[in-house]
């Protein structure tokens, strides 16, 4: 996976490589999954367009109920549209930046999206018990679709405080239920050589000046688990009517940061 995102990496993310997205709520780490999701399901090519796609099946476990589906179809449509632009222009036409609907030659676009659509396999879970029982049940799909090479999960440390006054100030208590979905996702990883992102929430404010830092609360077999790490943060919040986000890798450390914006369109990133 060559996303923009991952551009500091030499060869991008690699099968058996596991990300992490960290950051406050609202910083924009599910759109970027969703933007990735994008970009792995739909194809390099489609008829005359050239989309960019991987063409790969996607594994989205949801357990914040942030992911949503209209969306998704939304950025793949605008994409599609934005593919249809770049060929008018190249024909010579010049009300193609008007482009709001789909000429005839694309009528079938709904379809393409439905079968794009049928790449991504979506799991919700409301408990960590939930979480482990789905993990545990994946190895059967991973077997019966081989085309899947990317596991999603938004976010993995959703059900911290929920764990946390069920089970006490007992950590070893707390952490069984997460150890024994890292151990699944990590046999996952290596026997069917998977991509694994997951974001997880900056759930501690940390009293430190470093944008770098990163206040850890999951289990240790996770912190193990992840090879990259990136921070995201939000300019502007509520109050801003085009807040910039930003994505910076803090480990292993990265002096480059990713300027993006998030438009009805997905997302854009600041290429200057």
């Amino acid at each position: 996976m060559n996303a923009d995102i991952f551009s500091d990496l030499p060869e991008g993310i690699q099968p058996t490589n596991v990300v992490e997205f960290y950051g406050v709520e609202g910083c924009g780490k599910t759109e970027m999954l969703i933007h990735l999701i994008a970009s792995s399901i739909l194809p390099k090519t489609w008829k005359d367009l050239a989309l960019h796609g991987c063409e790969v099946s996607v594994i989205f476990i949801d357990t914040d109920y942030h992911f949503n589906l209209v969306r998704l179809i939304k950025v793949l449509e605008q994409r599609i549209l934005k593919a249809i632009r770049i060929i008018q222009q190249s024909h010579g036409e010049t009300n193609s930046k008007a482009l709001s609907s789909y000429p005839e030659k694309y009528n079938d676009l709904n379809q393409f999206v439905k079968s794009c659509l049928d790449r991504l396999y979506i799991i919700r879970c409301n408990s960590s018990l939930e979480l482990l029982a789905s993990t545990a049940s994946l190895e059967q799909l991973l077997a019966a679709k081989p085309g899947v090479s990317i596991i999603m999960i938004d976010s993995i440390g959703a059900f911290y405080w929920v764990d946390k006054s069920t089970f006490g100030e007992s950590s070893n208590d707390q952490d069984r239920n997460q150890n024994r979905v890292v151990l699944l996702l990590s046999k996952y990883v290596k026997d069917f050589q998977l991509i694994l992102i997951a974001t997880k929430h900056a759930i501690f404010e940390s009293s430190s000046f470093d944008k770098n830092s990163h206040r850890e609360y999951l289990c240790p077999a996770w912190q193990r688990l992840v090879n990259y790490r990136y921070k995201f943060e939000c300019f502007g919040g509520a109050h801003c009517s085009q807040p910039t986000f930003i994505a910076k890798r803090i480990f292993p450390k990265s002096s480059k940061s990713f300027k993006f914006s998030i438009n009805d369109s997905g997302i854009k990133f600041d290429t200057r």
